[in-house]
């Protein structure tokens, strides 16, 4: 789980509860701040305290998404990666439903529907991914960041020249590099701001 940080104390530690809380346990987790004047950092190391499967990795402000994902990504030695915003969080069982569906369907690249409020009664027993065209992530992206989870091996990176719109450049490549994109239209992961 790759959580990217910048002055994020008001949230962090919610983002952070919603990780440790999941149904999947094998996780871990890295926190990469992007050099907060707040107490996001002192709140991160707080948990990982309590916690092993956190880590908090601390860099230069880039200002960047794309240079604060990609330090996760070097950092990362899990199989599969899901990224999650500091300011969002997830459902109890989105890692399970997720990577559970992604290993038995040798799937490179998932996503799922975000909610906007904080309701949480979905029919979880019929979750359904379905392939998506490449095009229709040109079009319009249909993939929150916190809703995505990919392999590491892919030889993808978020592009650090841009400001906007770096994710749905990479999910593009990935899609346009003929690995099959799927989505799911259960909502598994709350985004809190509109």
């Amino acid at each position: 789980v790759i959580i990217p940080s910048f002055n994020a104390e008001k949230y962090i530690e919610e983002a952070l509860r919603s990780a440790l809380n999941q149904t999947w346990k094998s996780l871990q987790i890295i926190v990469v701040d992007d050099d907060s004047r707040d107490s996001t950092a002192s709140r991160v190391e707080a948990l990982a305290a309590a916690d092993a499967r956190i880590a908090l990795l601390r860099q230069t402000h880039s200002g960047l998404p794309a240079v604060v994902r990609n330090a996760g990504l070097r950092a990362a030695k899990g199989e599969l990666i899901a990224f999650l915003d500091s300011d969002d969080s997830w459902f109890h069982n989105k890692i399970e439903i997720q990577y559970g569906w992604m290993a038995r369907n040798d799937c490179h690249f998932s996503g799922h529907k975000c909610s906007f409020d904080q309701k949480s009664n979905f029919d979880f027993d019929n979750i359904v991914f379905t392939k998506i065209s490449p095009w229709r992530i040109l079009i319009s992206n249909p993939y929150p960041t916190p809703s995505v989870m990919l392999r590491r091996d892919l030889p993808f990176r978020f592009d650090v020249s841009l400001k906007r719109l770096e994710d749905q450049l990479l999910w593009s490549e990935i899609a346009l590099s003929e690995h099959g994109c799927y989505y799911c239209s259960t909502p598994l992961a709350f985004v809190h701001k509109a």
